[in-house]
């Protein structure tokens, strides 16, 4: 090769190397593979309702198979599909449309593999309630890509591929009979059932599952008795010592009781820890005062931190490794306007039961609509990444986006 060609050809090279990015396998897109509304569009003909042709459920499996979702929420869709469609439509459209639900139920949930590497599953073993749906089977994530392209564990990988097969063939033998083989217990134990365990499950409200109840306290020491019942008749002496010697190992017992009281549960009573009881009422000590109640904090405003306030989201980000410059939120949700991606963490990442953080994301999402401040591929990335740490700071997590950015 001349020396002029090969000096012509390393500016392209150059630039086609430093603009190629850095590239992971990831498996985001799952929440568009089951198309619930065009299923439920082409069968709906005799259904009555609203008049929408979707029944009111298009689109609304896709907030439930994101990686951050609660994994119960799509089987609660599920159930809700088939007992509209068994009470408005036609037994040809409510069929078809049972077969749509039924795809929904064995749907693989988006897998994030940069955030932990195992499926997220329901525990609730209620789920899902109709019998055309129970005894279906979930598929999980292949294992056919890493992060980083990190070792893949081959008997997970063979679990989890045994496991899809045995769903697809559940899920066509029970669209063939128009309901599922049935099941008792949740998602997960079917999963177990069926030989895969790496899974990480979750309940009804999308939290890990509680742990269980702690032990019962120990019983109450019995009732001091009366006043004047337990006096020993005047003038008797008290046991001689060490007739009442107490077990090795047991806290040393209060001063004595006198000799009336001296039964075989006051005995008991003696040497327990907790001994006030056994004695004459008039010196049992007063139970402790309650601890006065915290004082309530007000919720911070737009822009603002607090201490005591710490909702729990993924934080938006900023994200600069694409063509263009984008607002997102661990790719869950990846967008040039950001008001969409603040809509999507009030409306699903935010517990709608905390009102101090609902109230917090409304404010700091008015404000990012309000700034005007939209992602392209020219962006000011300095401007973007302010406002995603302004808006983070207002529910309480510290960013560095403006001059982090991803």
């Amino acid at each position: 090769m001349k020396l002029s060609y090969f000096l012509a050809a390393l500016p392209a090279f150059a630039l086609s190397s430093s603009a190629a990015p850095h590239l992971s396998a990831r498996r985001f897109g799952q929440e568009q593979a089951v198309g619930l509304q065009a299923k439920i569009s082409a069968a709906s003909a005799g259904c009555s309702g609203n008049g929408d042709p979707a029944l009111g459920f298009g689109g609304q499996e896709i907030s439930t198979l994101l990686a951050a979702a609660d994994p119960c929420a799509k089987l609660t869709l599920a159930d809700a599909v088939v007992t509209k469609v068994k009470k408005d439509c036609p037994a040809a459209a409510a069929a078809k449309i049972i077969q749509a639900a039924m795809d929904l139920v064995v749907a693989e949930h988006n897998f994030n593999p940069f955030n932990g590497s195992d499926d997220l599953i329901c525990l609730n073993p209620a789920l899902p309630a109709s019998a055309e749906l129970r005894g279906l089977i979930q598929k999980v994530d292949p294992r056919t890509a890493s992060v980083n392209n990190a070792p893949i564990d081959p008997v997970v990988q063979a679990s989890a591929a045994a496991l899809n097969a045995k769903s697809a063939t559940v899920l066509a033998a029970a669209k063939a009979a128009g309901k599922g083989p049935g099941f008792t217990g949740s998602m997960g134990d079917l999963l177990k059932a069926n030989g895969f365990v790496t899974f990480k499950g979750a309940n009804a409200a999308g939290a890990a599952a509680p742990p269980p109840p702690p032990a019962a306290p120990p019983a109450a020491p019995p009732a001091a008795p009366p006043a004047g019942k337990t006096a020993p008749p005047a003038g008797k002496k008290a046991p001689p010592a060490g007739k009442k010697a107490h077990p090795a190992g047991k806290k040393a017992a209060p001063p004595a009781c006198k000799k009336g009281s001296a039964t075989a549960t006051v005995t008991v009573t003696c040497t327990a820890t907790v001994t006030a009881t056994v004695c004459p009422a008039n010196n049992t000590p007063p139970p402790p005062a309650a601890p006065p109640a915290p004082a309530k904090t007000a919720a911070p405003t737009a822009g603002q931190s607090s201490s005591s306030l710490k909702c729990n989201y993924e934080a938006m980000q900023v994200i600069i490794r694409e063509p263009e410059r984008r607002f997102g939120q661990k790719n869950q949700q990846v967008a040039l306007n950001p008001g969409v991606v603040v809509q999507q963490i009030c409306n699903q990442g935010i517990s709608a039961n905390n009102a101090a953080c609902q109230a917090a994301c409304t404010a700091a999402s008015n404000v990012v609509n309000a700034s005007g401040i939209k992602g392209s591929p020219t962006a000011d990335i300095a401007a973007m990444g302010k406002l995603a740490d302004q808006f983070n700071k207002a529910l309480g997590q510290i960013t560095h986006f403006e001059t982090a950015p991803l």
